[in-house]
């Protein structure tokens, strides 16, 4: 004879923020065979009615089931033949038993306001009303000698064997994440997962995902389905047990609803309960190992961590160090440059300036420099023409008297003194005055000789003749009261020395 529990409780999210529980849970023993079924309704927005389809999930599960079994002797010697095509057209019954419950419903229950509203915000079909009653499901079968069970969507099956291992035997390949397969998708009967298995269990469990996600490690999940099965042989002590331990667990954990059905043989269990007692006292020390080894890990990880940081800091370290050398060292070489270049502008400030003062003082030459020398006709008997010769060096131009064209030469004026007249000498040429030694200078400048407005500045004045002497009685450029020199001088050219 077989016996069962349940228990559903409220998750702890759900409390907070004022959600109704949408997971179900239910059972059926009987003296052949005993079934477990659970169901999560989806909690999207969406799923406005998913506890209702959960509901209907566990009520057509135990239907179908309690349906094939009701003749035992047959379905278990069908079964054995091909288990698979048993299976898959109990799904098939499953899906259509759901489908026309839901279709039941929603007929009989029209979508109030409220619904319509909450449906709208979530941008839900209206049309599509089995979304409405999204759900998974699982069921369990245990028999006198044999087992089996499917599922659709995510969730735990456990199966505690009569060695005391726990196994869990069928998984949905779509569940991860957040998404997970469901009654209400159009390929729902592509979803199930089932299996067939030759041997009677002491106990069968399944329970939705909120109980699997409270636990740190999937062997904390089995070897929490031992320690249920020791207690089964109390059911009403256990069933006060469970329902206080998955309270705890959604608080404390997963926070989702969490809903557990089992199935269970009790005779057979009292039998195995030694068995059972060591094997949680193994699971016990083996749990220790593994905590000890997770800390030992947690701890060698930590140090490697640890290690790994303090390698990045160093590296971190020299980068920076190696980062404010190669600054270092540009700035360095930009004072070097910034030195070297302000020593350059310097010296070329210095040269620039050398070199302005020398074209200052070559500007002031040439100002000087640049007069024109003439040597204009003579009047009276002396009277002779002149000739215009260009000085290319000293750029003058002189006039020179005709006559003597070819015996006096600018480099006889030149060397007149025995030494080249200095093209940079800054003291002006100064030729005699046509006026008498009294009330006029005995010289003056060229210049002024050539813009005299009463005479021709291309000529000389008739008193001033080549070989003669200015009125103060001397020639051009002679010191006063110097002898005038001989007229020949000018005929024969100026002597040089050695000449």
């Amino acid at each position: 004879m077989f016996q069962g529990l349940k228990s559903v409780v409220q998750g702890a999210d759900h409390i907070e923020r004022s959600k109704i529980c949408q997971d179900a849970a239910a059972f059926k023993a009987g003296e052949h065979y005993g079934v477990a079924a659970c169901a999560d309704g989806h909690g999207g927005a969406k799923y406005i009615r998913s506890e209702v389809g959960s509901r209907i999930a566990v009520e057509c599960a135990i239907e179908v089931v309690d349906a094939y079994m009701e003749d035992y002797e047959r379905f278990s010697r069908e079964i054995r033949k091909n288990s698979s095509y048993i299976l898959g057209h109990m799904a098939e019954k499953f899906m259509a038993a759901w489908t026309e419950k839901i279709e039941d419903y929603n007929d009989a229950n029209p979508l109030s306001d409220a619904e319509r509203e909450a449906l709208a915000k979530a941008r839900g079909d209206e049309n599509n009303f089995y979304s409405f009653y999204g759900s998974t499901v699982l069921a369990a079968v245990a028999a006198e000698d044999f087992q089996y069970g499917f599922l659709v969507g995510d969730g735990g099956f456990a199966v505690v064997s009569q060695d005391g291992s726990v196994t869990i035997p069928i998984e949905d390949p779509n569940s991860h994440a957040n998404y997970t397969s469901s009654l209400c998708s159009r390929d729902a009967i592509s979803s199930f997962v089932s299996y067939y298995l030759e041997e009677k269990p002491l106990a069968m469990c399944v329970s939705t995902d909120g109980l699997i996600k409270s636990f740190d490690t999937e062997k904390d999940f089995l070897d929490y389905h031992v320690l249920l099965a020791t207690m089964l042989q109390n059911p009403e002590r256990c069933q006060v047990s469970l329902e206080k331990n998955l309270m705890k667990r959604t608080h404390s954990g997963s926070g989702d609803d969490i809903s557990v059905a089992v199935i269970f043989d009790p005779e057979l269990l009292a039998g195995k309960r030694e068995m059972l007692l060591d094997q949680i006292h193994q699971n016990q020390e083996e749990k220790r190992i593994r905590e000890e080894a997770a800390l030992s890990e947690r701890r060698r990880r930590a140090e490697e961590l640890e290690r790994a940081r303090k390698a990045e800091e160093e590296r971190q370290r020299r980068l920076e160090m190696e980062e404010l050398e190669e600054e270092k060292w540009k700035a360095q070489r930009m004072i070097e440059e910034i030195d070297s270049s302000v020593a350059r502008m310097s010296q070329d400030r210095a040269d620039w300036k050398r070199r302005l003062l020398y074209l200052e003082a070559r500007q002031a030459e040439k100002s000087q420099e640049r007069k024109e020398i003439s040597f204009g006709e003579g009047g009276g008997d002396g009277a002779r023409g002149t000739e215009k010769i260009f000085d290319q060096d000293q750029d003058l131009e002189m006039t020179l008297p005709k006559e003597n064209a070819g015996g006096i030469t600018l480099q006889d004026l030149r060397e007149s003194d025995g030494s080249p007249i200095d093209s940079g000498s800054a003291d002006p040429i100064l030729l005699p005055d046509e006026g008498d030694a009294e009330g006029e200078p005995e010289g003056r400048m060229e210049e002024d000789f050539r813009t005299d407005p009463g005479r021709d500045p291309g000529t000389a004045p008739e008193s001033w003749k080549i070989g003669e002497t200015s009125p103060a009685g001397r020639m051009d450029g002679a010191a006063p009261d110097a002898e005038a020199p001989d007229p020949a001088f000018f005929e024969t050219g100026v002597p040089r020395d050695g000449d």
